[in-house]
């Protein structure tokens, strides 16, 4: 079952807790009973499952709510930016029309931005790079019309403090231009252009490694969004291949 078919499930929301869960019951969590098909119990194994999939599940809604806060920030939807939402987010057609109706539950939720990213704060505090991550692909859709406008960057930022993330990181995240050959590499992989070769090679073991795939899903990333994920390891291996030939490093 997709992770939307999760969100949907009856009470899922309760499980989440919190202002996500309440948005999820707000947005109508009786879609699909994901308890009675999943097959879950009482016993404390399928109690650590469902657990480890709440975790998922919060961070797909965390998602559509912020991206949607984002957008009643700037006055107005694009094309693009629909685009890029549902291209980010893989929502099977099954699930559009109640996944479109969690992002308008979010656009008309008297609640600000910042109580959702505490809560997210709160569930990932250990976990930096996930956070990271959500903050890459709510800029994702911020960018997809072009540009990071002015409300969309504030709600970045806002954030960013939110989450800790330091200054060095967001420049990274909210740039999207890892794949711009003008796009300095030794900032992709965090080391100062001054670094041997052996902090470089240590520096991108470190980063493909916070970053694979497979870790991030472990951490609680959901497989929809993974691909996100991929492509940042793709532009951290690229920079890195730009820097070994400019150093002659084999």
């Amino acid at each position: 079952m997709s992770i939307w078919g999760k969100i949907l499930g009856a009470g899922i929301g309760f499980a989440i807790g919190g202002p996500l869960g309440a948005l999820i019951g707000a947005a109508g969590g009786h879609f699909m009973d994901w308890m009675q098909k999943e097959g879950a119990s009482s016993s404390s194994k399928d109690s650590k499952k469902y657990k480890e999939q709440d975790k998922h599940v919060a961070f797909t809604i965390a998602v559509v709510v912020l991206a949607a806060k984002m957008a009643k920030a700037d006055g107005h939807v694009t094309d693009d930016e629909i685009t890029k939402f549902e291209e980010i987010c893989k929502i099977p057609e099954m699930h559009r029309n109640h996944a479109q109706r969690l992002f308008k539950q979010a656009q008309k939720d008297s609640q600000g931005y910042a109580v959702y990213a505490k809560q997210m704060q709160s569930l990932f505090q250990d976990q930096y790079d996930v956070l990271c991550e959500l903050l890459w692909i709510l800029a994702q859709i911020a960018h997809a019309d072009g540009i990071i406008h002015h409300s969309e960057q504030k709600i970045l930022e806002d954030i960013a403090n939110i989450f800790h993330i330091n200054n060095t990181d967001f420049e990274n995240i909210t740039q999207l231009t890892v794949k711009d050959s003008d796009n300095n590499p030794y900032k992709i992989l965090k080391i100062d252009e001054q670094a041997n070769d052996e902090e470089i090679k240590k520096a991108h073991r470190q980063l493909v490694r916070e970053n694979h795939p497979d870790i991030l899903m472990a951490k609680g990333i959901p497989q929809e969004f993974i691909d996100l994920a991929t492509e940042k390891v793709a532009g951290i291996n690229e920079a890195y291949d730009r820097i070994k030939k400019m150093r002659g490093i084999s």
